[in-house]
């Protein structure tokens, strides 16, 4: 059986230039909208998800995805870059992020 290998890393979901959604929430604070730049990564993110879907499906593929890196921000040495300083926001984004990739290739 073939098997197809995605890898993806360094997300830095959390950051103001990380993989984010085109809207999400934080904690108790409402819903913000992702910037420029956020808003490009996430149409190249749910592009990649596709061609990894068209990739297995050609193939009949089995899928492997490999992590790596930093799949949240995190806060550290001082940075302002974060658009929350609650882990938990930046969990959230980066479950939203993985989430949008599973859909993408199971639907």
């Amino acid at each position: 059986m073939t098997t197809v290998i995605a890898v993806i890393g360094d997300t830095h979901c959390g950051g103001t230039t990380g993989l984010c959604p085109p809207i999400y929430e934080l904690n108790g604070n409402g819903h913000q909208q992702a910037n420029k730049i956020q808003k490009w990564l996430w149409r190249c993110w749910v592009d990649y998800w596709q061609r990894v879907k068209d990739a297995v499906k050609e193939h009949d593929a089995k899928l492997v995805v490999i992590v790596n890196g930093d799949a949240v921000e995190g806060v550290h040495h001082g940075t302002t870059q974060v658009v929350s300083q609650r882990y938990d926001d930046m969990l959230n984004r980066a479950t939203s992020a993985s989430a949008a990739s599973v859909r993408a290739v199971t639907c």
